[in-house]
């Protein structure tokens, strides 16, 4: 088997587990068992239970889905960005161009981790897990567009000095057609690359902010408020199950890689 194709299976197994995992009856990564707590994995829990005795692998498959839904939603609007305004400026260069690439370096150099601690001063001390999602996912995508916008602008200037295209705008093609039927179809390539690049980037945006309780807090399960339990030097050293999350950060990234490199 390839690494294309393990890297494919790998992650079909990940979003599925972690898009029907969480709808099989009796899955529940909130109840608590106070009679076993940090119990290693056995027949009733199959990865353990946490400090709270609650099951680890329902809390990986709740927590799973959570930061793939950020990552996916940040990687999606960073996508859309670049294509509209990476299309824009390759296309109509001039002034169009010069506007777009400033305010993506603007965008770059913006402290983004601060900007983003000082928005969270300023919510409410308490809010719901989606709402603390939705924010890191939003933060993500207006920050990550500058890199795929600046592809397609490259592929997009190329593709608009071809011949054909030439001969389509003096057939009275519309801009809007040959961006669509020429311009995009060649740049899908660079776009799959980069969703593949951004995908486990964006994750671990929300992996991140999340472990430092930035994100979406107890009892809410992400991949992150998973990992911050493991702060405990006890618990790091003694519950080797602890770890699946990392473990499953790890594969997401190598499949995510392996992806982009295959398509390169």
């Amino acid at each position: 088997m390839t690494s294309r194709r393990l890297a494919l299976l790998l992650l079909a197994v990940i979003i599925t587990a972690a898009l029907l995992g969480p709808e099989i009856p009796g899955v529940d990564s909130v109840a608590q068992d106070r009679a076993l707590p940090l119990a290693s994995p056995g027949f009733v829990h199959w990865l353990g239970t946490d400090a709270y005795g609650r099951d680890e692998l329902a809390r990986l498959l709740v927590g799973t889905r959570a930061s793939l839904l950020a990552g996916l939603l940040a990687t999606t609007l960073a996508l859309l960005g670049g294509i509209v305004l990476g299309g824009l400026a390759g296309f109509y260069s001039g002034w169009c161009d010069s506007l777009v690439m400033r305010l993506a370096e603007l965008v770059q150099s913006l402290p983004w981790f601060f900007l983003i601690l000082a928005l969270r001063a300023l919510l409410p001390l308490t809010i719901t897990p989606g709402t603390a999602l939705l924010l890191i996912a939003l933060r993500a995508g207006l920050s990550g567009w500058p890199r795929p916008c600046r592809l397609v602008r490259g592929i997009t200037m190329a593709e608009r000095s071809r011949e054909y295209v030439q001969v389509a705008r003096r057939c009275g093609a519309s801009d809007a057609y040959l961006f669509r039927r020429h311009m995009l179809p060649a740049a899908w390539g660079a776009v799959g690359v980069q969703a593949a690049l951004l995908l486990p980037q964006f994750v671990m945006t929300e992996v991140t902010l999340s472990f430092l309780g930035l994100g979406a807090g107890e009892p809410a399960a992400s991949l992150g408020t998973m990992l911050s339990s493991l702060r405990d030097l006890h618990i790091l050293t003694s519950c080797p199950w602890m770890l699946a999350p990392a473990v499953t950060l790890i594969i997401l990234t190598f499949c995510c890689q392996s992806l982009a490199d295959s398509l390169q």
